[in-house]
C-alpha cells in the first residue's frame, strides 16, 4: 500500500488527482477507456446498499474493507462471470448515459464523449466516487478498484472544467433535499453537519467528497418541500415530480467566480423536464442563512413546511 501525504486532509481533490496521476501504477492501463470496463464500479455501487455484507463493522466501510470484499468477490465469482454480469448492466448504463447527454452535445456545446462519461458517471455512480475522494481509495490501494477510480474522478473534473468555464453568468437559485432517498446526505454523509447549522454558534463549513445534483426546476418545491425528478422506464422520457418522504431543504446560492475560485453551481440540463445544476466533488460549502418552516418563500410564492439551508459554495476547476 502507498502510505498517505501527511498532508492529505488538506489537499483539494484536484491536487488529488495531480498526485494520483503522477504515480505510473495508478494510471489506466494504454488503450483502456474506463468507462468500457465498469464492472468494479458497479460492484461497489452494489455493496454500498443495504443489505451490507455481515463482516463490515460500519454502516460506512473504509477504503481497506472495501477493497478486500472486492478481491473476495472477484475470487468468488470467477474473473470471467463477473466481467460478463457487470459489463452487461454497463451496456444498458451506458445506453441511458447517451440519451441524457443529448442536451450537453447539442445544447450546451459539449464533446459527445465527455457529455456521455459525465452522464454515466453522474446518473449512476455519486455515492462510489464520494467514497473513493473520502477515503483516499485512489492512494492507498494497488487493486483493480484504483486506476478506474482515478479515471473516473479524472474524467469528471475534466467534465466540470470544461462546462464551468463555458458558463457566461451566475446560476440561479438551485435546491435538493438533504436526508432520504436521492438526498445529499444519501450519497455524502458529510452534508449531514448542516443539521447543527441553525444552532451553531460559528458558521458551519464543510468540504464535499461527492457530486450533488440540484434542481432550480419550479417544481422541485411544494408546499410539503422537495421533489425529485424521476423518469420511469416504461414512460416515454416524460418526467415526474415525487417526493421521497420528508426532509429540509438546501439551496445553492451562486455568485460569480473571482480570485478564490468558482462559486456558481453548474449547468448540465436545461429543458422541459428539469432545470439542473451541480457541483463538483472537493467544494467547499458555508451556510449563510438558516429559514424556520414556513418562513421562506418557494418558487410560486409556496412557503413550504420544512427548514431550508443556504449555502454558498467554491471550487477550483
Amino acid at each position: 500500500h502507498c502510505p498517505l501525504p501527511a498532508d492529505a486532509s488538506r489537499l483539494s481533490w484536484v491536487r488529488d488527482l495531480a498526485v494520483i496521476r503522477s504515480r505510473e501504477w495508478l494510471r489506466p492501463q494504454s488503450g483502456v477507456v474506463w468507462s468500457q470496463d465498469a464492472g468494479p464500479l458497479l460492484l461497489l455501487k452494489l455493496t454500498l446498499r443495504n443489505p451490507r455484507p455481515p463482516e463490515w463493522p460500519t454502516e460506512r466501510p473504509d477504503a481497506f474493507v472495501l477493497q478486500t470484499w472486492f478481491e473476495q468477490q472477484t475470487e468468488m465469482i470467477g474473473q470471467a462471470r463477473l466481467r460478463e454480469v457487470c459489463d452487461r448492466q454497463a451496456g444498458e448504463l451506458r445506453k441511458n448515459a447517451k440519451d441524457a447527454a443529448t442536451w450537453r452535445v447539442e445544447q450546451g456545446g459539449w464533446p459527445q464523449p465527455l457529455a456521455e462519461s459525465y452522464s454515466f458517471l453522474m446518473q449512476n455512480f455519486k455515492e462510489v466516487l464520494g467514497l473513493g475522494l473520502e477515503s483516499q481509495l485512489a492512494l492507498r490501494t494497488t487493486g483493480a478498484v484504483s486506476p478506474l477510480l482515478t479515471a473516473s474522478l479524472s474524467e469528471l473534473h475534466d467534465a466540470f472544467s470544461f462546462a464551468a468555464r463555458l458558463q457566461r453568468s451566475p446560476a440561479p437559485p438551485a435546491y435538493r433535499h438533504l436526508h432520504g432517498q436521492f438526498g445529499l446526505a444519501f450519497n455524502d454523509p458529510v452534508w449531514a453537519m448542516l443539521d447543527s447549522a441553525a444552532d451553531a454558534e460559528e458558521t458551519v463549513t464543510f468540504r464535499t467528497h461527492a457530486p450533488v445534483e440540484a434542481s432550480a426546476d419550479e417544481r422541485c418545491l411544494t408546499a410539503t418541500g422537495y421533489a425529485t425528478p424521476i423518469q420511469y422506464a416504461d414512460q416515454d422520457g416524460t418526467i415526474r415530480y415525487e417526493q421521497r418522504g420528508t426532509s429540509d431543504v438546501v439551496c445553492f446560492l451562486s455568485a460569480a467566480v473571482d480570485r478564490q475560485g468558482f462559486h456558481s453551481m453548474v449547468q448540465t440540463l436545461h429543458d422541459e423536464n428539469e432545470a439542473q445544476y451541480d457541483l463538483p466533488p472537493g467544494a467547499k460549502v458555508e451556510c449563510v442563512r438558516v429559514d424556520e418552516p414556513g418562513t421562506w418563500e418557494a418558487f410560486g410564492g409556496v412557503r413550504p413546511s420544512c427548514r431550508c439551508y443556504t449555502v454558498r459554495v467554491t471550487y477550483m476547476c
